[in-house]
């Protein structure tokens, strides 16, 4: 007697999720803007964005801008698993480094559990929780939060106004 086995497997799906944090410091412009991307309690990557006129730098102007200023796109450029996106407008430079931890090599990780949001190198092992707390701690705010408090703020300055 011979006896057929028959496995069927399912397709595993891995998830990625996301959050968008914003973090303003006149609530008109976003200077950074971070998207956690996670799966589960794991963080997996992120991006940051990173928006900084150019008269709080001291240049004048894009083409200045575009000869002298070295930021954090510039600082990560050419590392494994990182990519980085400079785009140099009128009166600002906007910087993108997005961060898969899958792809980054074991030297493209720090140490630290906060300093990546200032521009460091993320450590391997961030948990979503420790990375909310430290966008919390950092003056971030959820996207959806943000709108709430800049609409308060708005219905502030109508109240003022009359």
């Amino acid at each position: 007697m011979n006896y057929i086995l028959l496995i069927v497997g399912e397709k595993s799906s891995f998830t990625i999720q996301e959050e968008k944090w914003f973090h303003y410091d006149n609530f008109e412009t976003p200077t950074r803007t971070v998207v956690l991307q996670y799966h589960g309690e794991q963080v997996t990557g992120y991006s940051i964005e990173l928006s900084t006129m150019y008269q709080r730098i001291h240049l004048n102007n894009k083409e200045e801008a575009k000869k002298n200023y070295h930021g954090v796109a510039q600082k990560f450029k050419g590392k494994q698993g990182i990519k980085t996106k400079e785009k140099f407008e009128q009166s600002v430079v906007i910087e993108k480094v997005i961060f898969n931890f899958s792809e980054m090599s074991k030297e493209s990780f720090g140490t630290s559990d906060d300093k990546w949001i200032l521009g460091e190198l993320p450590p391997k092992n961030l948990s979503l929780k420790k990375a909310q707390n430290t966008l919390k701690n950092g003056g971030f705010l959820l996207q959806k939060d943000y709108f709430l408090k800049k609409e308060k703020q708005e219905n502030q300055k109508k109240i003022h106004r009359r």
